[in-house]
């Protein structure tokens, strides 16, 4: 079963991208926030925002809907380790995506 979290924008928060307003105000990272738009899971009222670069606006309630089996990025081909020191780590993927 899926939680719903609810977030409210105020005059501070317009214009704000919306991924970051929701990143800022759930906890959440901003690349969970990403995947829950594109998967249709972000709503004002009855629409659905999927664009994660829209501007907020005041006095809207933007509903989340969290779910545990929500889907992880796609693993990546192939990931080498190029380089690593303790400042430093450089990796290689083969994934053009």
């Amino acid at each position: 079963m899926s939680e719903r979290l609810s977030l409210e924008s105020g005059p501070a928060d317009e214009g704000e991208r919306l991924d970051r307003f929701l990143a800022r105000r759930s906890g959440l990272t901003r690349t969970k926030v990403t995947a829950l738009l594109r998967a249709g899971r972000v709503r004002v009222g009855e629409r659905v925002v999927a664009k994660a670069s829209e501007p907020v606006s005041g006095g809207l309630r933007y509903e989340l809907e969290l779910d545990e089996r929500a889907p992880a990025p796609p693993p990546a081909d192939e990931l080498s380790v190029l380089h690593e020191d303790p400042w430093l780590c450089l990796l290689y993927t083969s994934d053009a995506a």
